[in-house]
């Protein structure tokens, strides 16, 4: 073949086949932003509207995958930032829910409210989620048009699927599609959100790609899938601990797999930059003997000192090496047992005697 024939434009080609793309449309081809709902910078694309594609938040019971998604939702109706990564536009969201009532659902998004209102809508059928009925496809697809719906969220993925066998997981994926509008520019970006298998209590926990294997169910459903973000308690032990890492698991259309912590408050994320990311890799195993003891932790502060509780903990990590949460429980019984006193929400003083 000749360096003429290899430039040819794309009209040489004869009798194309619908769904076909040369080497010139691709060159043409300039990508929309706003399409893409979730991103970091313009290369790295994470949730996106387009059709046959379909995004996963998983994780263990409890750990708050509802409200990350919400979070989400969030982001899209103010354009602010989700779990660190850029929103591109403003969108609305409508929401498939099958497990919280509305008792759960006032108390989420209580002090959003303006921000949620005409951009999240939730759904939760009488008759439940039948992806399988054709009139339930239609009536959902004549409802995304009409709205202009940019995501919709699957909570959860058991409640679309009768188990979670390949045939039956194949074929909620392609119900699921068929409920979404022809017309490209009226698909909205599909979140479904699943489960993780129950953990062994002695493994070791996993980072990275490896975690898109934990998805409860087929493995046909996490490869059919573009982007899986695992979500996971820093310290699952702990209740006071709002902590959450957030791990991408796969990404079909970035250069690599980002994580980050995150503080939850309701559906609010915080983000947590200084993150010692050796404290979640290597809890501290039940019965273990600790490196430090209560009394270590005073002593960081000289007889009365005050000090704000980040110096205090910045201490305990460069000379104990102590986590955030470990820290945090010692800070709670200092106090409690009198050996510190608490003079605001976030000063400390150690008495003179």
């Amino acid at each position: 073949m000749t360096n003429d024939a290899c430039k040819a434009p794309k009209e040489c080609w004869n009798n194309k086949l619908p769904g076909m793309t040369t080497i010139q449309d691709l060159v043409d081809f300039e990508p929309n932003m706003k399409d893409c709902l979730i991103s970091r910078g313009e290369d790295d694309a994470f949730i996106i509207r387009e059709k046959k594609r379909f995004h996963i938040i998983a994780g263990y019971p409890g750990v708050g995958k509802s409200r990350i998604a919400l979070n989400l939702a969030l982001c899209g109706a103010n354009q602010s930032k989700w779990l660190g990564y850029d929103t591109n536009s403003k969108f609305k969201t409508l929401y498939i829910q099958g497990e919280n009532g509305r008792r759960r659902l006032k108390r989420d998004i209580k002090g959003h409210e303006d921000d949620l209102f005409s951009t999240v809508i939730f759904y939760d059928p009488d008759e439940g989620i039948q992806f399988g009925s054709p009139k339930f496809r239609d009536n959902l697809r004549t409802f995304i048009v009409a709205n202009d719906i940019g995501l919709v969220v699957f909570d959860t993925w058991t409640d679309i699927v009768p188990d979670l066998e390949y045939k039956h997981c194949r074929q909620a994926i392609k119900d699921v599609e068929a409920a979404m509008p022809e017309d490209p520019e009226k698909h909205p970006a599909i979140v479904v959100i699943a489960h993780l298998r129950k953990p062994h209590p002695k493994a070791v926990r996993k980072r990275g790609r490896s975690l898109k294997h934990e998805l409860n169910g087929t493995q046909a459903f996490g490869a059919r899938a573009r982007f899986v973000m695992i979500v996971d308690h820093v310290n699952p032990d702990d209740k006071t601990d709002k902590r959450i890492v957030a791990i991408c698991a796969k990404s079909s259309d970035t250069k690599d797999e980002p994580e980050g912590c995150f503080k939850m408050d309701s559906i609010k994320a915080e983000w947590i930059r200084d993150f010692d990311w050796s404290e979640y890799d290597q809890p501290g195993k039940p019965g273990a003997k600790p490196r430090y003891e209560l009394s270590d932790i005073v002593e960081l502060l000289e007889p009365g000192e005050a000090v704000k509780s980040g110096e205090w903990k910045s201490r305990a990590k460069e000379v104990l090496g102590i986590g955030e949460s470990r820290f945090y429980k010692y800070q709670k019984q200092a106090v409690d047992e009198g050996l510190v006193e608490k003079l605001d929400k976030a000063n400390y003083k150690r008495p003179n005697s």
